[in-house]
């Protein structure tokens, strides 16, 4: 799904692209752009526009990079070691234990029972 999403970012820009084309050439042959030309162009820019939109909230609700979920990842920059480069990646991010995993039973404070303890 994210990648016809992408190949459909790459393709809009050509398709206005292709408006603007046959505007122009339709303005050098000496006819005069009428008023539902010009209409079907700001609707076909509208349209640009809004297929833009969805696509960037696509992209956003499928990427799960970094989100702190299961299966989430984090950026590690590239960086220098020893004269080498090693090039940034990506690594899995272990989930964070719930309280409920966690061991909840108290211990208690001994420090006010303690003999040690400076008088």
């Amino acid at each position: 799904m994210i990648i016809v999403i992408r190949i459909l970012l790459l393709l809009l820009p050509v398709v206005g692209l292709l408006f603007w084309i046959r505007a122009r050439a339709r303005k050098s042959a000496g006819g005069d752009i009428s008023e539902d030309d010009v209409k079907h162009l700001r609707l076909g820019l509208i349209g640009l526009v809004v297929l833009l939109l969805i696509a960037g909230l696509g992209i956003r609700m499928t990427d799960t990079r970094g989100d702190g979920g299961a299966g989430a990842e984090i950026y590690v920059p590239a960086r220098v070691e020893n004269g080498k480069t090693i090039p940034g990646h990506f690594v899995k991010v272990a989930p964070e234990p719930t309280p409920s995993d966690e061991d909840t039973t108290e211990t208690p404070d001994d420090s006010e029972d303690s003999d040690n303890s400076p008088s």
